[in-house]
């Protein structure tokens, strides 16, 4: 268990560093809105992200058939809620963009933890 904690963390933590980089980038060079550029950074970073989880963190043996559906669900769930996120934090606080990208990152990868363990790659264990 605290093997699979570490192995999120790290893939999780790449995923994450991968995903305020292109959303800033998105955000200061394209003058795309947060709400916008956290959505499309959290896109780009599914399949490196999938591999990593799948692979290193909760080594399934699963089907891409069957987990990769279930991981793309948890993604799309998790863009909604950095969109959300982005847009409420954007619009409703004075908060800098690289401070709302660091708390989306945190609030939305803990819940996309737990779509993963119980749902994603759980099949694995029945």
């Amino acid at each position: 268990m605290l093997k699979r904690k570490i192995w999120f963390i790290l893939v999780g933590g790449s995923a994450a560093l991968l995903y305020l980089v292109l959303a800033t980038l998105l955000f200061e060079f394209l003058n795309l809105p947060e709400w916008l550029a956290s959505a499309i950074a959290w896109t780009l970073c599914i399949i490196p992200a999938y591999y990593g989880q799948k692979t290193l963190t909760f080594n399934s043996q699963s089907d891409h058939r069957t987990a990769f559906p279930r991981y793309l669900i948890s993604q799309i769930i998790a863009i909604i809620l950095s969109a959300i996120l982005s847009f409420i934090l954007s619009h409703l606080t004075t908060t800098h963009h690289i401070v709302i990208f660091i708390t989306v990152v945190l609030l939305v990868t803990s819940t996309s933890y737990l779509f993963q363990y119980f749902w994603v790659f759980n099949h694995d264990k029945t």
